[in-house]
């Protein structure tokens, strides 16, 4: 278990508790710039997957959530798909319009009879050493603020993680 690996955990579980505690913040949040942030943070990582991490996000959008909700469940999409998708993957994350994030790969994808439930705590995928904990986390959060998060398959193989929040401001 390395110390990476070990901070994420402790984050997700700070994170669900902030969650069950209270009420999320809503301040005016650029969506584009977080994506581009998580982007410019997370290229390291993705380059020794052996991915390719990419950003699209040229509509302006603007809106109301709270941002440590928002860069936790975007940020753990995106490390779910560098860890998932597979060396020689496309990642693209997405802001296609206001109030929608998306985050694209080309991967193996997830069987669509398991969407479901990788939604749900400490459920996981094939790979042990897991807590089970991302998806559910995102979910919650993203709730929580009024939102969805939906896993569809993209067209051509691989996995789309789509957030659609409540209200763009």
């Amino acid at each position: 278990l390395d110390l990476d690996r070990l901070g994420s955990r402790i984050e997700a579980l700070l994170v669900l508790a902030r969650l069950r505690a209270g009420t999320p913040l809503a301040e005016p949040l650029d969506l584009p710039a977080v994506a581009r942030d998580i982007v410019m943070d997370r290229a390291p990582r993705a380059a020794a997957a052996g991915c390719d991490l990419a950003l699209e996000a040229t509509v302006p959008a603007v809106l109301l959530a709270d941002r440590a909700l928002v860069e936790t469940a975007v940020a753990n999409l995106v490390d779910n798909a560098i860890a998932h998708a597979g060396s020689g993957a496309c990642i693209l994350v997405r802001v296609p319009q206001p109030g929608i994030i998306e985050i694209v790969d080309d991967g193996r994808g997830i069987p669509s009879d398991r969407r479901d439930h990788l939604l749900q705590p400490f459920s996981r995928g094939s790979e042990a050493g897991q807590l089970g904990l991302g998806l559910a986390l995102v979910g919650e959060a993203v709730a929580a603020m009024g939102g969805r998060l939906d896993l569809v398959e993209t067209p051509g193989g691989g996995t789309t993680a789509r957030i659609r929040f409540a209200d763009p401001a």
